[in-house]
């Protein structure tokens, strides 16, 4: 972007960095400009170029700054001083420069990538600031112009281990959607079986209106034969008519199924729970701090030491 001298209100100048897409290719580097207006508006520091105002249209870019002049400059005026004098003059240069890129990299999370003679400036006060924001980028933007999506490798353990993770998630992905669907259907079948149970227990339990009827029959009996209901007596009348009462076999045959089939249907549910926790701490060989090739042998010495199954399968 070229540099044009303006005047303020207050008779100061101030340098207008100016950038016209006037020829097809600088219509191509428009997008540039405008990335750098962009991120000079929104990127405040001591040591970095300070933002004043900025126009833009479909054919240019016009940015206005504080007062400042290439470094280029300067450094050909600086030859001058002696060796010493000028080698302390840039170390302290390189260092406000360097926390300037500091900050641009850990606080804005991004990358500068144009860092050189023309993109630095010398203040009036002569401190060194950062600009020729063209190309700076962050990662996460989707409009960043720096970061171009990287061709995948074709070769090495960075293969090997796309392979291995996309072979893994699809098994377990398999695996985790059948036992999903045995949790449902075990959760539904346990569900209807309850209310089974509920009413088959009955026939277990003697029938209370029939012990009424041979306690009544009892009395009645007692009755007809001029026995004193207020006075024990030592007649021959039976201690007890009813009989103790005994579960038709039938009855605790199918009850015993009954039970036996929600114990089995809620032990289902709970290994199906413990699997799917087993099928998630088995993707945990994938670590995005270590590299692929630790990766993929961490991923085959646990798949046969530790969950003793072979990579690419499960044994039984």
């Amino acid at each position: 972007m070229n540099i044009v001298r303006e005047v303020q209100d207050d008779g100061s100048p101030v340098p207008i960095f100016e950038f016209t897409a006037n020829t097809p290719a600088k219509r191509n580097l428009l997008p540039l400009a405008k990335n750098a207006l962009s991120k000079l508006r929104t990127t405040r520091h001591p040591d970095a170029l300070k933002f004043l105002d900025g126009a833009e249209t479909d054919t240019g870019v016009h940015i206005m700054t504080e007062r400042v002049r290439p470094l280029c400059t300067a450094l050909e005026e600086a030859s001058s001083k002696n060796a010493q004098e000028l080698e302390d003059w840039i170390l302290w240069g390189l260092h406000r420069i360097s926390i300037a890129l500091a900050f641009i990299n850990e606080s804005c999370a991004s990358t500068h990538g144009n860092v050189w003679t023309d993109s630095a400036f010398l203040s009036p006060s002569g401190e060194w600031e950062l600009g020729g924001f063209e190309v700076l980028s962050n990662p996460k933007d989707d409009a960043a112009v720096l970061y171009t999506p990287a061709d995948p490798p074709s070769s090495g353990w960075p293969v090997v281990e796309d392979y291995m993770r996309k072979h893994d998630d699809r098994m377990i992905k398999d695996f985790a959607d059948d036992i999903d669907t045995l949790l449902v259907f075990a959760g539904l079948f346990s569900g209807v079986l309850t209310a089974f149970v509920a009413q088959s227990y009955q026939s277990l339990l003697p029938d209370t209106a029939q012990l009424s009827v041979n306690l009544l029959e009892k009395i009645s009996t007692q009755l007809d034969s001029g026995t004193d209901l207020q006075r024990p007596t030592t007649t021959n009348v039976p201690a007890s008519s009813v009989e103790p009462f005994i579960a038709p076999v039938s009855a605790v045959t199918i009850n015993t199924l009954w039970f036996l089939s929600l114990v089995f249907s809620l032990a289902a549910a709970l290994f199906g729970i413990l699997a799917k926790q087993w099928l998630r701490e088995y993707l945990q060989w994938d670590s995005v701090l270590a590299p692929p090739r630790e990766n993929v042998l961490l991923a085959l010495y646990s798949s046969s030491a530790e969950w003793l199954c072979s990579y690419g399968h499960f044994t039984t």
